[in-house]
């Protein structure tokens, strides 16, 4: 199961050795305890062996020692033989708790980090485990049975469990509270394991909000997410219970870092932007996935639709239903992830059921894009994409098309970015390295830092005519000075004498301002894009060049650049366009912003400094509708030709009567 986890990008691990730590657990004194692997999986089977053992453990003391010994080594066992769930849904609500694959590597995996965290050795590295999920997949309940046997069975430890409520952590109210799921598991416990039994008050170790082990100095506490959750004390594990819809996210994450080095942080979606969501972007702790698709009960039939076409992953259950009629629409998930095409029975019934997209995209489909008010509608977007999608003519770097006429001879670009497709042409080139010459073209420009990060500085052209783009480039290698000396030379390189010069214009904001700088004081002229703004008094025009940013234009700026290319008013065949097009989503003002912007700690990065080739474009788009007339270019005099010979000597004698030729 973890290597299928892992094939399937479900399960990314910071620490390779949890691999080898599990399989000597498993291969050490097998015969010498009851494991995992001698309970019956099967409800019925499991029941009927829990009363053999005991029966076994009423009528002999060393079956007694055994199965306490046993649950205290592997917590798999102990669950399987001894623990409880609530399911008021099935005819017997009162079921076992039977581990489910998927589950047993998050009790594996959270045995191992916690285990490792309290070596003095590792002090210095965090353990956190980051869990996005579906809807009930007893994922609340498997880590909590697992700091439960850590509480039960070790010494002189604190676990803090955090909700996003109070009443959602303990409440005699709410089966559905953390605590109260652990009082019911307790209630039910042999004598040997049970530790209070159901004495549920302060003298027996349970007063409100904390649970107590008095014999071995063992604490769970419970918090809601206030600003100063997670401050007081030192804790061997922090459980945080639904993370994405805490108000006080990052506050609590930077006091459970000082108080804890291991937090099991558990939650479905909720947008993007908040302390969640930021540490699966980030990619600095190990992170499960459990989608509902890993489920046996809920994945039976399971089948994927994509481009419409149907292959069957459950052939057995089609086998005996042969009459199921496929469903052939939208998954909701978001694009990219490995289960974006899944489709079971189940699902297709959840769908059906569903008040609202927004229910299926938290609670079923993991979505972040969907939580979180995805900018570009993403089924429009993919009937776009299928639409305009098209692989580029060319592609390479940048000087390998670039004549030696729109840039100096000795002119080398410095770029540390080991792209080797950074330029992308979706034109065929002709003799001598011209582009079409039968229109003109607009250069929309997006400027990044230039140190190597995730932030690119990019150009793309459209064409004028055919409102389309045709070029595109992007590095994170290369300074905003030297960008700006490439940008020139690409706009000598698309320039067309018979028709004018390019259009271009770019980002003021950040780096803009040094790049605008060398822009305009280039010795060959450059037709460059002005701000104006329109109200019924007058017509004010900025006197810098380039696009301002700030909120109210950039929301203004991608609403009419959705809105053209919903329309067809403009086009796009660029893949890094539509893939970053999912990723923008509106934030709380409305304005359309990148996820991993929110989400990056580094104050280079944040702001518009992500989605850089689709910024580029709106840019584009922006000057592509607001150019006036192109500026003519006069073809340059060949040089040792005739006229130009006449026009050297009439340079020198300050001539000013016109030549014949003229």
């Amino acid at each position: 199961m973890i290597e299928q986890l892992k094939q399937q990008g479900l399960l990314k691990l910071q620490e390779p050795g949890f691999l080898s730590f599990w399989e000597k657990c498993e291969d050490s004194s097998k015969r010498k305890f009851l494991t995992f692997s001698d309970v019956p999986t099967d409800q019925h089977e499991n029941l009927l062996w829990r009363a053999w053992l005991w029966q076994q453990m009423i009528n002999s003391e060393a079956t007694r020692k055994l199965v306490y010994h046993s649950c205290k080594r592997d917590p798999l066992f102990y669950m399987a033989s001894h623990c409880w769930t609530l399911d008021p849904r099935q005819q017997e609500a009162i079921i076992p708790f039977i581990p489910w694959d998927f589950q047993t590597v998050l009790v594996r995996l959270i045995w191992y980090n916690v285990t490792q965290s309290r070596l003095r050795k590792n002090r210095y590295r965090r353990w956190d485990i980051g869990i996005d999920k579906s809807r009930d997949m007893g994922i609340t309940w498997t880590v909590l049975l697992t700091l439960d046997w850590f509480w039960r069975f070790d010494k002189n430890r604190s676990f803090r469990c955090i909700s996003w409520k109070q009443e959602y952590v303990d409440s005699t109210d709410d089966d559905d509270a953390l605590f109260q799921k652990l009082d019911f598991n307790e209630e039910r416990l042999p004598s040997i394991i049970a530790v209070r039994g159901d004495q549920h008050d302060h003298i027996h170790g349970r007063p409100k909000m904390k649970i107590m082990n008095v014999a071995k100095r063992n604490a769970i506490v419970g918090e809601a997410s206030g600003a100063n959750a997670g401050r007081g004390g030192r804790n061997t594990a922090a459980f945080r219970d639904e993370e994405a819809f805490a108000e006080n996210g990052m506050a609590i994450t930077k006091s459970l870092n000082q108080t804890t080095r291991c937090q099991v942080r558990v939650s479905t979606p909720n947008g993007v932007g908040n302390s969640f969501h930021m540490a699966k972007v980030q990619e600095k702790i190990d992170w499960l996935t459990f989608h509902w698709s890993l489920h046996p009960d809920k994945s039976q039939g399971l089948y994927t639709i994509k481009n419409r076409r149907v292959k069957i992953l459950d052939r057995k259950w089609h086998d005996a239903n042969p009459r199921y009629k496929f469903v052939r629409a939208s998954t909701y998930a978001d694009p990219g992830t490995p289960y974006e095409f899944l489709r079971s029975p189940w699902f297709d019934g959840e769908v059906a059921a569903a008040d609202s997209i927004y229910d299926i995209q938290q609670e079923i489909q993991i979505s972040y894009l969907g939580t979180g008010a995805p900018w570009f509608r993403a089924d429009k977007m993919q009937e776009i994409r299928v639409k305009n999608e098209k692989a580029p003519l060319h592609t390479g770097e940048i000087g390998d098309f670039l004549p030696l006429d729109a840039r100096d001879e000795k002119q080398v670009f410095v770029d540390r970015d080991n792209r080797v497709d950074k330029c992308k042409l979706w034109f065929p080139m002709t003799v001598g390295g011209q582009v079409p010459q039968m229109t003109t073209y607009t250069m929309g420009i997006d400027i990044g830092t230039g140190n190597g990060g995730t932030s690119d500085s990019t150009i793309s052209i459209g064409d004028d005519t055919t409102k389309e783009k045709v070029f595109e480039y992007r590095s994170n290698g290369i300074t905003p000075e030297e960008f700006a000396r490439l940008c020139i030379a690409v706009y000598k390189w698309f320039t067309v004498y018979e028709y004018g010069a390019p259009f271009m214009a770019w980002d003021a904001g950040g780096h803009g301002g040094p790049f605008g700088t060398i822009i305009t004081t280039s010795e060959d002229p450059v037709d460059c894009f002005y701000w104006t703004n329109w109200d019924e008094r007058k017509h004010r025009k900025s006197n810098r060049p380039g696009v301002p940013t700030n909120a109210q234009i950039k929301k203004q700026i991608f609403t009419d650049y959705r809105q053209a290319l919903f329309n067809g008013k403009f086009r796009t065949p660029s893949t890094e366009t539509y893939e970053q097009a999912y990723q923008f989503v509106h934030n709380t003002a409305g304005v359309p912003t990148h996820t991993k912007a929110e989400a990056t700690e580094d104050n280079a990065e944040k702001g518009d400094q992500h989605g850089d080739v689709l910024t580029s474009e709106v840019i584009l788009w922006v000057a592509m509708r607001e150019r006036s007339e192109p500026l003519p270019v006069e073809r340059p005099v060949p040089t040792g030709s005739m006229k130009a010979r006449w026009a050297e000597q009439d340079r020198r004698q300050g001539a000013k009567e016109k030549r014949w030729y003229d």
